[in-house]
């Protein structure tokens, strides 16, 4: 897999003041709900790390299906082998239907696998999870930027819903009523080969970062330590673990490079993927 190193260093994690000013002012219909994961910007420090230039394909996932990766309990954490005692298939969700064929293409990133299968797949590659500093850092660099090509959105350089409705959404309802509502492409794939958008790459030259698919991070959700809401509690339940990116189905707002998303580990959906990382001098 073709790696991207990202310097040691630091970055500000989170958004600031001023960002959740210009949030507020920028997309319409959002409550204080909405951005309370991402209040307590704070500069952290993040060892180097050499991050996969795209995300897992399809293709990719095949090999470690094929080679019994779901029977080798070497590669799955304790949680990970008993959810496999409960279920049955071993492989992704959406490749046991053939309604879905068409987001199982080699070339697509792997989508409708849990946590636990993100997990596995990246021990069995020699890799690991992306802790959500590490992905953050990745995603926008050391200047603040929002997005990873910059500080405007810009439809054209991701795969999201504006991409897909032809034009940039701000408003919540809109989105709703347009594009998550209406489902207007039905059945259609709407994931897009990984790496098609280049001019959305981030600093480093990391393609994908925002939109196509959501992408799992190693570390469990909590809100961050600086934020004023932390002292009621987050009200999600333990255990849930970190995504990142956004994907086709959202708007810019969620398509940011300090927006977190998160799930249950056994959560698996078609806008839900894998992305790897390596230990500086990891080896190849």
């Amino acid at each position: 897999m073709d790696k991207v190193t990202v310097p040691a260093g630091t970055y500000t994690r989170g958004s600031t003041t001023h960002e959740l000013a210009w949030l507020r002012s920028r997309y319409r219909g959002m409550s204080a709900d909405w951005f309370r994961h991402e209040v307590g910007a704070e500069t952290v420090w993040v060892d180097a790390v050499d991050v996969c230039r795209v995300p897992v394909t399809n293709s990719q996932y095949r090999l470690f299906v094929s080679a019994n990766g779901y029977g080798d309990e070497r590669w799955w954490s304790p949680g990970g082998r008993r959810w496999l005692s409960t279920v049955r298939r071993r492989r992704p969700m959406f490749w046991e239907d053939p309604r879905w064929e068409e987001w199982a293409r080699d070339e697509h990133p792997v989508v409708g696998v849990t946590w636990w299968e993100a997990d596995a797949y990246a021990r069995w590659a020699g890799m690991r999870l992306p802790t959500e500093v590490e992905w953050e850092k990745a995603a926008r660099g050391t200047d603040e930027r929002r997005f990873p090509w910059g500080e405007e959105f810009r439809q054209g350089l991701c795969n999201s819903a504006d991409y897909w409705l032809g034009r940039e959404i701000t408003d919540l309802a809109d989105w709703l009523e347009s594009f998550n509502g209406a489902r207007p492409w039905q059945s259609r794939c709407l994931t897009t080969p990984v790496g098609s958008f280049p001019e959305g790459a981030s600093p480093y030259g990391i393609l994908d970062m925002a939109g196509n698919i959501w992408e799992w991070c190693a570390d469990d959700y909590r809100l961050y330590a600086g934020s004023p809401y932390a002292r009621n509690g987050d009200g999600v339940p333990p255990g849930d673990k970190v995504c990142r990116g956004g994907s086709f189905g959202y708007f810019g707002f969620s398509l940011r490079a300090a927006e977190r998303g998160h799930h249950p580990p056994w959560w698996c959906s078609l806008g839900i993927g894998i992305r790897c990382v390596r230990d500086k001098g990891g080896g190849h």
